[in-house]
Formats: C-alpha cells, structure tokens, sequence
C-alpha cells in the first residue's frame, strides 16, 4: 500500500531472509530490511535493517534527507547523498522501474556505508526460466559489486526478472561465505 513520507506519496518496501530449519540447527539466519522509496521521484527516504545471523546482530538506520542532500545515521552522523541516491533495497527496485537495454547497462547512485556512489547494473541477456510458479521469459541483470550494505564485493548476484510491464523477480543467485543462495519464486498471486 501507498503511505505518505515527509507529506508525499511512498511505498515501504520489505525484503526478508530467514534460514530453513535444517541450517537454522547450527547458523539461524532472521534478517528483515525495510526501505521507504518515494513513489513519483523515485528515491529513498529512509533504510531500516534488523539483522541475526548466527551470533552476529545489528540494527541499523538511514534517513535521507534529500532536500538538504544528506544521510543521518543512527548514531547521529551525517554523509552527503546525490539527488536520487538508492539504498540496498531500493536499488533493486529502481532497476525494475528502468529501461533495460540488453547487452547494456544502467547506473545510478547508491548509498550504503556511509558512502555513495555510482552503483552499474548490467543487463546480461534474456532467457525462459521454469520455477514451481510458473514458466517466464526474463531479462537477466546483475549488480556489479562494488559498493558496500547488501551489494559487497564478495562474489556474483544474478537475477532473472519477467520481461514485461511487471519486472517480477523469479530468480536469484549468489555466492556467499559460507556457499552460495539461490531464490527462486514458488507462488505468484495478483496483488489487490
């Protein structure tokens, strides 16, 4: 649903990641990361993170403050943002929102660890992938990793999303420290 930020219209974006049972039994992973992304320009207001893995946890924030160009963190610190700058989370939703040229590629601004900077998503391909939701034809991307929060430089994120209107995520994969991730989308039901 639309809620309204700072006295404009805005989505709260929710992204989860929790460990099955089987791995919970010796590393439980519960991280939940939310963003407010402002509906008509498109940028973040605000980046929230409640992060357990195994013993390790934080929680974090970031307030954007766009008009004034800057980021406030939890701890009171202040860093100066672009106009239109993206957190980890909403990036990914930018990128659903753009022209995606195969074969090119898109850049925007990131901020994430007390830093911005330039954040390139290149736009691999297309290809027809099955999962238990279905059969869809996609456009692959993939970050290129460089920049701090979600997308650091550790490894390879792939995502297939539908090639239409909808840009829906079916697929990901990443290595990670310990192996590698892979989501795949089980179910896909129209939205109210």
């Amino acid at each position: 649903p639309i809620s309204e930020w700072n006295g404009r219209p805005a989505y709260t974006l929710v992204a989860r990641a929790e460990s099955n049972g089987f791995f919970s039994s010796f590393y439980k992973v519960r991280n939940r990361i939310e963003s407010v992304w402002d509906k008509q320009g498109q940028f973040s207001w605000r980046y929230f993170e409640n992060r357990r893995e195994g013993g390790y946890r934080t929680r974090s924030e970031i307030l954007f403050d766009p008009p004034h160009g800057e980021a406030r963190y939890s701890d009171g610190r202040t860093f100066p943002i672009p106009p239109r700058v993206q957190d980890a989370l909403s990036s990914f939703y930018y990128t659903r929102f753009q022209a995606l040229p195969i074969g090119g590629s898109i850049v925007f601004d990131y901020h994430a660890s007390r830093r911005s900077q330039p954040l390139e998503v290149r736009v691999i391909g297309r290809e027809r992938v099955s999962t238990p939701a279905g059969t869809f034809n996609c456009v692959v991307i993939e970050p290129m990793l460089k920049a701090g929060g979600i997308f650091k430089n550790k490894g390879r994120l792939v995502i297939w999303l539908t090639d239409d209107e909808r840009r829906m995520p079916v697929m990901m994969r990443s290595k990670v420290a310990v192996g590698s991730i892979s989501v795949i989308l089980q179910e896909a039901r129209p939205g109210a």
